[in-house]
């Protein structure tokens, strides 16, 4: 009789004629003790970038043209006004406007460079996040003007940049402002070379950030320290 046990791995030999031959499991090959099999390395999963769009515009300046513009029979509408840029207002995640005017009642237009609500109203809808207000007009129509341009301006959807109703608004904002956009905290800062010839009362100079310590003569000293 003849036995062949094969195991796979290796090749048996055939027994001779008359011979009984039986085969054996060649020995393991095994790994010297406290050696562990080698690890692979898992591969690192980075996450995906995230992509912010900014659009800036500006300047809207409120002149009486402007003010025009929406005026209709029973008031004021300016919903067609931005039509033809609406396509580039609302494509932003964050869309910026630089407003020169303020909103502090009647009568407006050039004069007063103040504006109807309504046109805040309609630059929101059209996709507006934030408007920027530290610019020649922000205190035309004194400080109470200034305020009156900011509570709009929040009562509308909107953010106000670069100016504060107080100097304790200011503090506590550290003097910018912030928003979420997918995600991630944003901080947008706004300055102004001078506010046209204009000056804020004694207390109140943290109201609107400005770019230089002389903006009331030469505009030469860059106030470093408030801008940092």
């Amino acid at each position: 009789a003849v036995l062949v046990v094969y195991l796979g791995g290796f090749t048996p030999s055939l027994p001779q004629p008359g011979e009984t031959q039986i085969q054996t499991q060649p020995p393991e090959t095994t790994l010297p003790p406290d050696t562990d099999p080698p690890e692979t390395e898992p591969q690192e999963t980075l996450p995906p970038d995230t992509v912010i769009h900014v659009v800036a515009g500006g300047d809207l300046n409120i002149t009486d043209k402007v003010v025009a513009a929406g005026q209709k029979e029973d008031g004021f509408d300016y919903s067609q006004c931005f039509i033809d840029v609406l396509p580039v207002l609302s494509a932003g995640d964050v869309t910026i406007l630089n407003f020169e005017g303020t909103v502090s009642g009647e009568p407006f237009g050039s004069k007063r460079r103040s504006a109807p609500h309504q046109l805040l109203q309609a630059l929101d809808r059209a996709g507006v996040d934030l408007l920027q207000t530290a610019n020649s007009q922000s205190v035309t129509n004194s400080q109470l003007g200034l305020v009156s341009t900011l509570n709009a301006i929040r009562a509308a959807g909107m953010e106000p940049v670069g100016t504060f109703a107080s100097s304790a608004e200011f503090k506590k904002s550290g003097g910018f402002t912030m928003l979420e956009v997918q995600g991630i905290r944003i901080a947008v800062v706004a300055f102004t070379k001078g506010m046209d010839s204009m000056a804020l009362p004694a207390g109140s100079e943290n109201c609107v950030n400005v770019l230089y310590k002389d903006y009331a003569t030469v505009w030469q000293e860059v106030d470093s320290a408030g801008i940092t």
